[in-house]
């Protein structure tokens, strides 16, 4: 039984490699979602499979790793059913026709900080001086517009680096770095640092030099996430010393070693397996019914399912039933959650949506492409990690808002005003 969990896990590995290469080959921004699932669960689970050859949980392991390589197996067959001509991030791609965009986009970011800034001191009464459960208890109403501003704006930064704009590049990190101190909240270094992961890697040649450069930027990104995390547990940036930051990087190293935060998460998709589904709501398709009614708001009709993630909350801290927490168990865990085994069909649906969103970008101007690539990406990054309904929904407000700062700053070269 070990050695076939084992060899069950390898060619989980080996499956996803190759929708990699897929990705890379067709320059198609879901390599992040690949990459970021191998990253999350895919080795986390074949080092779990490796340490557990007197484990009773084999059986666990073994259905978790069919059920993966079937979905990966059936997302590669269908990608290549019919292969795109045209590479979505080809190098000509990072020449712009729109530079005043990204003088909008670089305002939306700074009202988004402020934004978030107003919310945090209505919570704490100072700015970085707040804890992580401040940003948890700001009021929603700026939250989200804080988020959305901020996000959409964020392609503002990357735009600045290829239009070799050093004031407003830096202007743009400081903005970036002060919220991410303002807010603690590891998920915005995400959209700040990785395109520029993804210029590098479809810009440059495959060469060991350059694969070890990106494999160095790729682990320093790791870290930052999880020494935000273990950051935010400690309170302030009033307790910032230099013993406070060796005392979180060791916790930061022995968190990653012992495969804790975003690698824990495979646990709960475990969990479904062993109690078979057996949980209120689950094998309904709620995810997914009520990504199909995203556009309905909820408080005027009532036929939208309510989000998923409570559910699978309450499965997994049953002791907290009902307290509002809300769970994302892995991209794979959400989608066992919602079907069942059989759920690895739902990777022809996968290939339909990916495929359209590089369809859809295709369409747009240079400028756009660059603007939307943060978005883009911190969407697959969201989805790897099961977060399904909240990352296309976010990916679509985000679209709906940058295209219409485009049409704004269309509008102001025609009259001259900018």
């Amino acid at each position: 039984m070990y050695y076939i969990a084992l060899s069950l896990s390898a060619i989980l590995n080996i499956t996803t490699l190759m929708n990699i290469y897929q990705s890379y080959r067709e320059k198609s921004s879901s390599i992040v979602f690949w990459v970021a699932l191998l990253m999350f669960f895919n080795l986390p689970h074949f080092f779990t499979v490796i340490n557990s050859e007197l484990s009773s949980e084999l059986y666990i392991y073994n259905e978790a790793s069919a059920f993966c390589i079937l979905f990966n197996i059936t997302y590669f067959i269908f990608w290549n059913v019919k292969m795109g001509k045209k590479k979505l991030l080809s190098e000509n791609e990072y020449t712009v026709e729109n530079k005043t965009l990204f003088y909008y986009l670089l305002l939306l970011l700074f009202i988004g900080s402020l934004v978030w800034s107003i919310g945090i001191y209505r919570v704490s009464g100072t700015f970085l001086g707040s804890s992580w459960t401040d940003m948890r208890n700001m009021e929603t109403v700026y939250m989200l517009i804080g988020q959305y501003l901020f996000l959409a704006g964020s392609g503002s930064v990357f735009a600045f680096f290829i239009l070799k704009k050093r004031i407003e590049l830096i202007l743009g990190l400081t903005i970036c770095i002060y919220v991410i101190f303002l807010l603690k909240a590891r998920i915005y270094i995400i959209p700040i640092t990785a395109p520029f992961i993804i210029y590098y890697l479809y810009r440059e040649k495959i060469r060991l030099k350059n694969i070890v450069k990106i494999g160095l930027v790729s682990i320093s990104l790791i870290f930052m996430v999880f020494f935000l995390q273990q950051f935010r547990y400690l309170g302030n940036i009033d307790d910032l010393s230099f013993s406070v930051v060796i005392e979180v990087s060791q916790n930061t190293i022995e968190n990653i070693s012992s495969g804790g935060g975003e690698f824990d998460l495979k646990k709960a998709f475990y969990l479904f397996i062993e109690n078979d589904n057996n949980y209120y709501h689950f094998e309904e398709g709620l995810t997914y019914k009520r990504l199909a009614l995203w556009f309905v708001p909820s408080s005027i009709l009532d036929i939208k399912p309510d989000d998923f993630t409570f559910d699978m909350w309450n499965a997994i801290y049953p002791d907290r039933n009902n307290t509002g927490g809300s769970f994302h168990p892995i991209f794979y865990g959400d989608l066992y959650a919602n079907f069942g085994f059989i759920g690895f069909l739902m990777a022809m649906l996968w290939v339909v949506i990916i495929k359209f969103i590089d369809f859809f970008v295709n369409l747009l101007t240079k400028s756009l492409k660059i603007a939307l690539m943060p978005n883009v990406i911190l969407m697959y990054v969201l989805l790897s990690r099961g977060a399904v309904y909240n990352s296309i929904v976010f990916l679509l407000w985000s679209t709906i808002l940058v295209l219409g700062v485009w049409l704004v700053s269309k509008i102001s070269i025609r009259k001259g005003t900018f």
